[in-house]
């Protein structure tokens, strides 16, 4: 029987955190783990970190990015973040700035200006603007209109 997404994933925060229990990210994975593959954007994108950056699991950006994938395709500026740094920083993957350009575009699209996901965007369109040429740039920029053609909002749970 699996219980209600965003109390699982409220408990792993509680235990990622230590909040009023001991820090535990064996359990909070396994609470992410629990709501994430049912739909929870935010367990995917906590998933999705503690591979990237071997918190509690062992790094493993391959499946940090299936998990930051899941959550992008539910428009999480979050995951489109991680993904544009992943890319731009070559982590699992080659270095392909064009792709990194277009999920940061994507989040910044998605991402109220003043919150913390729009002011990362700014700042690394910005430097990758400075390695990447003017058809590159419109490359990216293409893609991410694309993208966000071929995935019509969906509704975070």
């Amino acid at each position: 029987m699996f219980g209600d997404l965003d109390a699982e994933y409220g408990l792993g925060l509680i235990d990622e955190h230590g909040v009023d229990v001991p820090h535990n990210l064996l359990r909070a994975f396994y609470w992410f783990h629990r709501a994430a593959p049912r739909g929870s954007v935010d367990a995917q994108v906590a998933l999705g970190v503690m591979y990237e950056v071997g918190a509690g699991v062992p790094l493993n950006y391959a499946r940090a990015r299936k998990w930051f994938l899941l959550a992008a395709a539910r428009e999480n500026p979050t995951a489109q973040v991680n993904l544009g740094m992943m890319d731009a920083k070559a982590q699992g993957v080659p270095q392909n700035l064009v792709k990194a350009y277009t999920w940061f575009d994507l989040a910044q699209t998605g991402s109220a200006p003043g919150t913390e996901n729009y002011t990362v965007t700014q700042g690394a369109m910005a430097l990758l603007r400075t390695h990447m040429p003017p058809k590159q740039i419109a490359l990216a920029q293409q893609d991410a209109q694309a993208w966000l053609a071929a995935h019509p909002r969906q509704k975070a749970l």
